[in-house]
């Protein structure tokens, strides 16, 4: 994977295959990490307004952890 753009303790944006992987930095006592593709709509919301977009998504993937479930990606 080809890292793009990092947020410390936050998130990570990567390239993988021809598509962008959002991984973000999730939990409290014990730390973990969801990784996503982005989809078309966020892709689109990323082009248009960049890291303060991946921000509220980064937060929004935090909060709502259950409806990103079917989208999990998992590089083990």
């Amino acid at each position: 994977m080809k890292e793009i753009l990092r947020s410390q303790w936050n998130y990570m944006l990567c390239e993988k295959d021809e598509k962008l992987v959002f991984s973000v930095i999730c939990g409290s006592v014990a730390i973990f990490e969801i990784n996503i593709f982005l989809n078309e709509d966020e892709l689109k919301k990323y082009n248009e307004r960049g890291e303060e977009f991946l921000n509220e998504l980064a937060e929004h993937v935090r909060n709502n952890l259950k409806s990103y479930n079917d989208r999990y990606i998992d590089f083990n």
